[in-house]
């Protein structure tokens, strides 16, 4: 379980990074973006100066980290800029130098940094704030003092006011609270005397490229991921597998030269490899199609037919791409009765004793529709005079002949270019195949359809022209 897990995971990022690859531009764009404002912010960046000054909090009885916690309310209440304006018009200062309050850590101690682009009014801006504050903070707790005196004194103005009298002793009593009262100083703030020269910073250019290349980057990233997870086209065995559902029996790579034509026949071979799985039903009529036109069924098809043959089993390839005329007599004519011949005559040249092949035949007329019926009839006769028939059919979506190849083949294999087919079109591909209780085992994920004619051996050129007769 553990290792499945580990698995996903592994598969998961690789989907992420092949993503990120693909749509390396972005990330190049947006990365490019990101230097531009960093260089725009170095060369613009201008000199901060400022000043500093400090508060505590006073307390008898609580530990310095109680105080501490007191503290970060007060620079928060400070830094609200609904309170902040009235702590301006207090102390006096403009509204071109901007204040920051920061409790210390673990400490009573608050600090308040004054800063503006110019030293005019800046020298002592940050301790009049600080008097503000504390003024304000300490006004408030002697008002709170002051009822709480009021209230301790008023029985005793109650009996005064009624002519009665007050006893020495409750009079002394009242003094002492009242002095203990107004001597409490728990919870105010105390200016803390200290000397703030001006300070002169300036962002370090370094910093100020490398934060918004970085920026640009990491965005540059996300964009691509979403682009990615977003795309209706395929890029990936993960993306084909994730949208429709269907396996994706191999991928054909691209690449040019030598290693990527082993590369090539390396990926066919595999394929043809699944297909000769005891599972796969014998004989076995097989149509690669694609959903739309696409130079890599017409390669792939005689690859896997070759790779079967020369592996001893009885091939036939048919061509039954009809949109276009062949330069010989072939399917066409066998489907539309234009002339007959038998399957079973047709030859194999003795460089490929076990393949054989049926071209595509004349155009049919547009007014002629061949039905499901003749094809069934003709895949039929197939199965009887081959172990492994290849059926290369018209593009699904753009032939109604196709559908039928489909539903009469034991079973289809959908062509799909990266970066290219989309999964409307797959799922439209389905949806025919379906109709005519077709099965598609899977699918063929291409890199560079142009590349394929490396990946396709010499084969023989025979089709039923030899064989053919005049009804």
């Amino acid at each position: 379980m553990h290792s499945n897990r580990e698995t996903e995971l592994t598969t998961n990022f690789q989907v992420h990074i092949d993503r990120i690859r693909r749509r390396v531009w972005i990330v190049v764009a947006f990365a490019i973006l990101g230097l531009v404002i960093g260089l725009y912010s170095a060369y613009n960046a201008d000199t901060t100066y400022s000043s500093k000054a400090a508060l505590t909090v006073l307390s008898d009885q609580r530990a310095p980290e109680q105080d501490a916690i007191l503290g970060q309310g007060y620079a928060e209440v400070f830094n609200d800029p609904a309170y902040q304006p009235e702590l301006r018009r207090r102390a006096g200062v403009p509204e071109s130098i901007t204040f920051t309050a920061l409790p210390t850590l673990a400490s009573p101690i608050v600090g308040i940094t004054a800063s503006a682009d110019n030293t005019d009014q800046l020298s002592d801006a940050a301790a009049k704030m600080s008097i503000a504050l504390r003024d304000s903070v300490n006004d408030a707790l002697q008002l709170g003092r002051d009822a709480t005196v009021a209230t301790v004194q008023k029985p005793l103005d109650d009996i005064r006011a009624a002519n009665g009298i007050v006893p020495e002793q409750a009079l002394v009593n009242l003094q002492d609270r009242i002095s203990e009262l107004n001597a409490n100083s728990t919870n105010e703030l105390l200016a803390i005397p200290m000397d703030s020269a001006i300070s002169e910073s300036k962002p370090d250019p370094v910093m100020a490229i490398a934060l918004p290349l970085i920026g640009g980057l990491v965005i540059g990233c996300f964009v691509a991921l979403a682009m990615g997870a977003l795309s209706r086209r395929f890029t990936s065995e993960f993306d084909v597998t994730n949208r429709t559902g269907l396996p994706v029996l191999t991928e054909v790579p691209g690449g040019r030269g030598k290693k990527g034509a082993a590369a090539r026949d390396r990926s066919l071979g595999q394929l043809a490899n699944t297909l000769a799985n005891p599972n796969i039903p014998r004989p076995a009529v097989v149509a690669i199609a694609s959903t739309s036109h696409s130079e890599a069924v017409q390669s792939i098809a005689r690859s896997l037919a070759e790779i079967r043959a020369g592996q001893g089993v009885s091939t036939i390839l048919v061509d039954a791409d009809m949109r276009e005329s062949g330069p010989t007599p072939g399917l066409a004519e066998y489907l539309s009765r234009v002339v007959t011949f038998h399957i079973s005559d047709v030859t194999s040249r003795p460089n490929m004793p076990y393949l054989r092949e049926i071209g595509r035949g004349s155009k049919p007329d547009n007014r002629q529709q061949i039905g499901s019926e003749r094809i069934n009839a003709a895949t039929a006769d197939l199965r009887h005079n081959s172990a492994f028939a290849v059926v290369v059919t018209s593009p699904l979506l753009e032939s109604a002949e196709a559908q039928a190849f489909c539903g009469a083949a034991d079973f289809t294999i959908l062509i799909l270019e990266r970066s290219k087919s989309t999964t409307t079109e797959v799922a439209a591909a389905q949806r025919l195949i379906d109709h005519v209780d077709g099965h598609v085992l899977g699918t063929v994920l291409v890199d560079a359809p142009e590349t394929l004619q490396t990946a396709s051996r010499p084969g023989p050129v025979v089709t039923a022209a030899d064989v053919v007769h005049t009804a």
